[in-house]
């Protein structure tokens, strides 16, 4: 049994769950692996946590009684396990900034009150907006907020490429996130905006809350999207055809800001956009196969791996005209 099922286990214990089998494997697991680093960096008010988890626990289990230190030993590993798990997930500006070899310095200009942030290829960017909220944002992408959001609303201008928001909470205010097709609000959540000009594709998914998508290409004559967690809705730019999808693994959606490379299905726009960010190069598709159907994920793979692994996939070929110009073929 390895530590994510004893992680499991615990969580359906604090839910009122867990079968006697279950509290037998737990407990044989404890058996043989107490004593291993036991109190390594628990938090000081760790103790009364455990312990009104073991008195639901100790209710559940028909009598059966754990042996409490080693209760301690395994979780509080579950607890700070979670509690980072959590923290990292939903704040979005705690993710780390990636930023490929070479690539140029971030700009960030203020005028006649707004601020405007633009980042090359091979850079993301993590910082806090005027209300508290926080935004990762992606490669070869341009925003602009006012330097101090009015009384009535929150506007934050997408003009290019990708971000990350994890929203501050203020319900007389809301939160809107406007790109060429979408206009996005939210109250208190956490949401990512796709709108590269190149990809014709302009999307929204949430990964935590709720949030209106107003389509602004046909604004009055249709509803607004409610979207719910692992929720997405797709503008063509071209077609102006709107598709609403559901995503299970949100590295996905996110995983852009921790440097990973996730596709599902995704076009050949996407991908080669997505490379051209993490890497920092320029890539001209000449292929005669266009219509891909990508499903891949890469984390410390280097471009040449990363390349290779995808074309062999697809079926085409790739040469590299200079150190950042590559061509597929």
């Amino acid at each position: 049994m390895d530590i994510t099922q004893i992680k499991d286990l615990l969580k359906r214990y604090q839910e009122g769950g867990g079968t006697e089998e279950e509290i037998l494997l737990i407990d044989r697991w404890l058996d043989e692996n107490y004593g291993k680093d036991e109190n390594a960096g628990y938090p000081a008010d760790m103790d009364e946590r455990l312990r009104v988890i073991k008195a639901n626990i100790d209710r559940s289990i028909s009598g059966r009684v754990f042996n409490w230190k080693r209760f301690i030993s395994i979780a509080a590993i579950f607890f700070l396990f979670v509690s980072t798990s959590i923290f990292f997930l939903y704040t979005g500006f705690r993710k780390k900034q990636y930023r490929a070899e070479g690539t140029k310095e971030i700009s960030k200009l203020e005028s006649n009150g707004w601020v405007t942030i633009y980042t090359p290829k091979g850079v993301t960017h993590s910082f806090i907006l005027p209300d508290g909220s926080s935004v990762v944002l992606n490669a070869s992408s341009t925003i602009r907020y006012p330097v101090q959001f009015p009384a009535s609303k929150r506007a934050v201008y997408l003009d290019e490429g990708e971000a990350f928001f994890s929203v501050a909470k203020d319900r007389k205010k809301a939160f809107t996130v406007f790109t060429s097709g979408f206009a996005t609000t939210a109250l208190g959540t956490a949401f990512n905006v796709r709108s590269y000009q190149k990809e014709h594709i302009i999307s929204v998914a949430l990964i935590q809350g709720k949030v209106r998508v107003e389509n602004l290409k046909t604004e009055g004559k249709s509803s607004p999207s409610i979207l719910g967690p692992h929720q997405k809705i797709v503008l063509n730019t071209i077609s102006d055809e709107v598709e609403n999808k559901v995503f299970k693994d949100i590295t996905v959606v996110t995983g852009w800001s921790d440097g990973i490379l996730s596709f599902d299905n995704a076009s050949a726009e996407e991908v080669i956009t997505s490379i051209e960010n993490r890497f920092d190069v320029s890539i001209d598709n000449k292929s005669e196969i266009k219509d891909w159907k990508y499903t891949g994920t890469f984390k410390e793979e280097s471009l040449k791996e990363v390349l290779e692994t995808i074309c062999l996939t697809e079926g085409i070929t790739y040469k590299k005209l200079s150190k950042d110009s590559i061509q597929i073929n």
